[in-house]
């Protein structure tokens, strides 16, 4: 699964990345992934569903990255053992689905 994090790297300068840690497959595939490349790869199919959702079937037809990252905020899986933003898990972890039921309705 993706993370959504924030480079800690400038105290006034926050960037939104994605750090990948520990994707879980199924069990025919080659086994877990970790690191930019697969989150990079996985968090590109979750902008395009949304913009299918967004643009295709009209449901927000001005949507733009900025409007992307709310949506996604919006679905963020987060362990209370943790306080956000953190560093290791910065905003949370990705969760398409949970973004999905959070813009029924709307």
């Amino acid at each position: 699964m993706a993370i959504s994090g924030i480079c800690f790297k400038y105290q006034h300068w926050i960037s939104y990345l994605a750090s990948g840690k520990g994707f879980i497959t199924d069990e025919t595939a080659f086994g877990p992934f970790s690191g930019t490349s697969a989150a990079a790869a996985l968090l590109t199919g979750v902008t395009a569903m949304l913009f299918e959702w967004g643009i295709v079937k009209g449901n927000d037809r001005s949507l733009d990255s900025y409007q992307i990252l709310k949506y996604l905020l919006r679905g963020v899986e987060r362990n209370p053992a943790y306080t956000y933003p953190s560093q290791e898990w910065g905003l949370g972890t990705v969760n398409i689905y949970n973004t999905f039921v959070s813009l029924e309705g709307e």
